[in-house]
């Protein structure tokens, strides 16, 4: 189980570090631009404001 994590954490920090240098942007602006996709896609899929509780 531990190795099946490792490797997950491995492939996940690539994918993180391709798309910083595809995109250009420094790892708390993705992270910013990440959190505001999931704010606006959870309202879409949640047919709510994004401000609402």
């Amino acid at each position: 189980m531990q190795n099946i994590l490792l490797q997950l954490a491995e492939r996940w920090i690539g994918y993180k570090t391709w798309l910083i240098a595809a995109v250009g942007l420094t790892n708390d602006a993705m992270h910013v631009h990440g959190s505001l996709l999931i704010l606006f896609l959870s309202a879409v899929v949640l047919r709510r404001r994004p401000d609402s509780v």
